[in-house]
């Protein structure tokens, strides 16, 4: 009689286990582009090509003008922007600057604007701009300043290990 009842609770805690296998919750990864993280490029401007590394990180939501919901499509995010010489104007300025701004997370891309801040490393006769671009889903980052004078903005995430 004892070996049906250890029986018959293995058979029971079997069955439990089974069924609590098949309910529980599978995660999946969001369907979300990433813009977190540190890019490097080049941008064009009337005294020609300069550098740049752009690190952005994701604040998070925004709230929408109700004040009480979050727009789930809209991110906050902030960084710091450097400019630099390359090897084609090898007597461009070099500075740095806080930007911020807003990113809106679509399937295959992301929408970013962003806005000049602080002064890190002002350059003499030189003024901060803002950037409008695209990230896609594969890191790279294509837009232009906001200042006139200056377009052809490309960069690519750079993976780091």
């Amino acid at each position: 009689m004892k070996k049906i009842i250890i029986l018959g609770v293995a058979s029971l805690l079997i069955a439990s286990n089974a069924t609590a296998q098949e309910t529980a919750p599978v995660l999946k990864p969001l369907n979300v582009i990433t813009m977190t993280g540190t890019y490097a490029g080049t941008f064009l401007c009337s005294s020609g090509e300069m550098g740049m590394s752009l690190n952005l990180k994701d604040i998070g939501p925004t709230i929408n003008p109700d004040g009480k919901s979050v727009d789930g499509n809209k991110r906050l995010i902030n960084g710091v922007l450097n400019f630099f010489p390359t090897v084609g104007n090898p007597s461009a300025p070099h500075g740095a600057f806080e930007v911020g701004g807003t990113a809106e997370i679509y399937n295959y891309f992301t929408k970013v604007k962003l806005a000049p801040g602080k002064w890190l490393e002002k350059p003499e006769n030189f003024g901060a701009s803002g950037l409008e671009g695209m990230i896609s889903k594969t890191g790279h980052f294509s837009g232009k300043p906001t200042v006139s004078g200056c377009h052809t903005l490309n960069m690519t995430k750079l993976r780091t290990q």
